[in-house]
């Protein structure tokens, strides 16, 4: 988490389980707006508990155990 930071924030009209289960059906870019590169990661907080998703080679995403909360502290140089 220390060598990440937010890139880009906004609004899904996915919970994570519903993401989880759209992404053995569709592409990630069928379901987000945004591209995102192999390794980085997306996060769907539901207000509760927020979930992680890496995103690996092909647009293939699974849910992880990530620290956001530390890669909130970092500035994206993109």
């Amino acid at each position: 988490p220390s060598r990440y930071a937010v890139r880009y924030e906004g609004e899904s009209p996915y919970t994570a389980m519903e993401f989880a289960k759209q992404t053995k059906r569709h592409s990630l870019a069928e379901l987000i707006s945004i591209q995102l590169q192999p390794y980085e990661i997306l996060e769907i907080d539901d207000g509760i508990r927020p979930y992680c998703f890496l995103v690996e080679r092909l647009g293939h995403v699974r849910c992880i155990r990530f620290k956001s909360d530390i890669a909130r502290e970092n500035k994206y140089d993109g």
